[in-house]
């Protein structure tokens, strides 16, 4: 039996009865709308931030850094742990699992989540001097990273209801809320810095505000029309609860590393140069790169729900032929972008510097 004929008996859904290009056209072209949205955010929350609170402001952003990937690692892991535990399921044709795996992923990660947030929280000034927080800006750390924290808890399950929605066939609530939540964020940052005046603290509210109110996703799984359902009951099926975690552990690595990275940077800089240091770190690290990242995270989070259902549904020809066409857009785009970060640098570093040399 050939892979279409397959297809139309065994896929009731888009993920496993549309043609792969097209499938990945509209998860990854959605995915990518919203990170757009979130990119020009990161961008100007530089230019901001650069401008409005100078080398002080870059350098407490460098230092905070590891968290926000540290949020990022948690999101993404438990997001792509769960969606793609979900997805297996409802391509075998197991939508009741497919649900508890769902209602049950959620409430591990609410838990993991709450205790880091906490942890974090109360010992934020000694984190801030573990992240390498130089004298003149570990004030300024200490008071971003106990905001911060408050929203840590939305910012991970954000995602992780964003990878859902996606499962659920819905990318576009996904995308809505990733530009929502750019357009408040950065609405926030520039009248607290700009207008306001309120500094730092504004800027940590910003970066609670740029994820966390992807955590609006949940008024769909309380009230839209889906089978996937939080569940009051909080008991977990242990294998399940284990291959999650299975699934998700590479991108946490992944995003771990670049924790360690940045936290190695920062303490050498602040050890061994000055806060100017740390803040053009900063500015590469926490815009240049940071960018680069969210284009291939993106296009991976479109594939991974078609990628996912379709493996479970055995459908192995469109799955061969979702993987090259990711792998080649991704490497095509980011190709471009490297290049045109390389040929207007100059440029670039100008937007966040504020005039400082």
């Amino acid at each position: 039996m050939n892979d279409s004929m397959e297809t139309i008996e065994v896929a009731e859904g888009e993920l496993g009865g549309k043609p792969i290009k097209s499938l990945f056209l509209k998860y990854g072209a959605s995915t990518l709308i919203g990170v757009f949205a979130q990119a020009i955010m990161v961008m100007i929350e530089g230019v901001i931030i650069g401008n409005g609170l100078g080398a002080l402001g870059l350098a407490t952003v460098s230092i905070i850094m590891p968290l926000e990937l540290l949020s990022l690692a948690l999101g993404g892991a438990f997001g792509i742990g769960i969606s793609t535990m979900s997805a297996i399921k409802l391509g075998e044709d197991k939508k009741a699992e497919a649900h508890r795996i769902f209602s049950e992923g959620f409430w591990l990660t609410t838990i993991i989540t709450v205790i880091v947030a906490v942890v974090i929280g109360l010992n934020a000034s000694s984190v801030a001097s573990l992240l390498g927080a130089t004298p003149d800006i570990l004030d300024h750390s200490t008071t971003f990273i106990q905001i911060f924290m408050i929203g840590f808890p939305f910012s991970v399950i954000g995602q992780l209801l964003c990878y859902m929605v996606r499962v659920d066939e819905k990318p576009i609530i996904a995308t809505f809320l990733m530009t929502l939540a750019s357009v408040i964020a950065i609405v926030e940052l520039y009248y607290g810095v700009i207008v306001a005046n309120l500094g730092i603290v504004s800027v940590a509210i910003y970066y609670a505000l740029s994820i966390g109110v992807w955590f609006l996703a949940i008024v769909y799984f309380l009230v839209g029309k889906t089978g996937f359902r939080i569940r009051l009951s909080m008991k977990m099926n242990l294998p399940d609860m284990k291959n999650m975690l299975i699934i998700g552990l590479p991108f946490f690595i992944v995003q771990i590393s670049s924790f360690i990275f940045t936290w190695v940077v920062n303490v050498l800089l602040g050890k061994l140069g000055t806060s100017t240091d740390v803040a053009s770190f900063g500015i590469i690290n926490g815009y240049i790169f940071y960018n680069l990242n969210l284009v291939t995270t993106a296009l991976t989070n479109g594939m991974q729900p078609i990628a996912s259902y379709n493996y479970g549904a055995k459908l192995k020809n469109r799955l061969l032929e979702l993987i090259n066409i990711s792998i080649s857009s991704n490497f095509i785009i980011v190709a471009v972008l490297t290049g045109l970060f390389a040929v207007f640098s100059t440029n670039m570093i100008e937007l966040f510097a504020g005039g400082d040399q």
